[in-house]
């Protein structure tokens, strides 16, 4: 398998659950790669593991959380997981215009202590 992903590659078009593009973005970001080139390594090496893509990459965690998904984890509702924030249980999330993202280290240590409970 080659990884080349010039023009004449094939094109895909992908759906993406809210908030999943913006962590791709950071997460390119950080990496100091495209998005796509972020997209294709992460994909290449769940798939092969002689991939040409740094071992860095299977073990990154998630830098941010969606609400949806922060809500779920916890098992309550997106205004219950509102209230845990305006009572001091839970991290106040980065607003990214119409996307609300939890920073998720700090979520993972306050969802542990409030499940705890």
């Amino acid at each position: 398998m080659t990884n080349n992903t010039g023009r004449d590659s094939d094109k895909f078009m992908l759906r993406l659950p809210e908030g999943m593009r913006h962590e791709i973005k950071v997460a390119a970001d950080h990496s100091g790669r495209s998005m796509n080139a972020e997209i294709v390594a992460r994909l290449g090496a769940t798939f092969d593991k002689e991939f040409d893509a740094p071992v860095e990459i299977v073990q990154i965690k998630p830098i941010s959380i969606s609400k949806q998904n922060a809500a779920a984890l916890l098992g309550v509702s997106q205004p219950e997981l509102d209230l845990l924030v305006e009572q001091g249980f839970i991290p106040r999330p980065k607003v990214a215009g119409t996307i609300i993202l939890y920073p998720a280290k700090e979520f993972e240590s306050a969802a542990r202590r409030f499940l705890a409970d």
